[in-house]
């Protein structure tokens, strides 16, 4: 080939080579930025985390959000009707049986006769509970409803210390009209008094003179600190 047209030829194949270079480049720098964009993207969507769903947050539809449910008692902690060492606490019937014991005078007598609610002294011992017969009438009486409830009458009978007259006295006891005690009380003496009243439904309690020895004025009886008991 001749020289002149040799040098023709090589500026176009050089413009050529280098449109091709430049091309490449461009197609290369493109790639680049894809890739880098994809892998930016992927990580920002990984630094974000799990995203929340479209319906809000999931839980049980009975639970509002913040509160916990109630603990179960836990086994040695008392629950209703127990102290929590595995016995049960008294029950509405125990209540309603009312106490084991109760003082006589702490019933309302359905009767009484010359017979009133005080203090006296018994043989050098003081009572401040004490139904006295008077001494202003030869018999005293009083009559109570124990509506079948109680077990045993108790309590300490005698004349009193002060007493102007020591002549003895007569004390009974009567439940539903039968005898229950019958005891002959004595100035200096006190006498302990025990009658059984399981079932009574009405107790009578008298007093009277003995043999109508002496007068009826001056004689104070003391049926003291009288107590029933279931």
């Amino acid at each position: 080939m001749a020289p002149e047209r040799r040098r023709r030829i090589l500026p176009i194949a050089a413009g050529l080579l280098a449109v091709a270079v430049v091309a490449g480049g461009g197609t290369y720098v493109a790639v680049r930025y894809l890739d880098a964009d994809r892998t930016g993207s992927t990580a920002s969507r990984d630094s974000a985390g799990p995203t929340a769903s479209a319906d809000g947050p999931t839980g049980t539809p009975d639970e509002e959000p913040g509160t916990l449910p109630a603990p179960a008692d836990s086994p040695g902690e008392p629950g209703d009707g127990d102290f929590g060492d595995g016995t049960a606490s008294p029950s509405a019937t125990d209540d309603a049986a009312g106490p084991d014991e109760v003082p006589l005078t702490s019933l309302e007598p359905v009767t009484k006769s010359y017979m009133q609610q005080g203090s006296a002294t018994v043989d050098t011992t003081e009572y401040e509970d004490a139904l006295l017969a008077s001494g202003g009438y030869c018999s005293s009486s009083v009559e109570y409803n124990l509506a079948r409830e109680w077990n045993t009458l108790r309590l300490t009978a005698g004349i009193t210390d002060v007493s102007k007259d020591g002549s003895p006295r007569r004390l009974t006891v009567r439940g539903d009209g039968k005898l229950l005690v019958g005891k002959t009380l004595k100035l200096g003496r006190a006498e302990s008094v025990s009658a059984d009243v399981s079932g009574v439904l009405r107790l009578r309690i008298e007093v009277e003179p003995v043999g109508g020895v002496g007068t009826c004025r001056g004689v104070v009886t003391a049926l003291a600190a009288p107590v029933l008991t279931r």
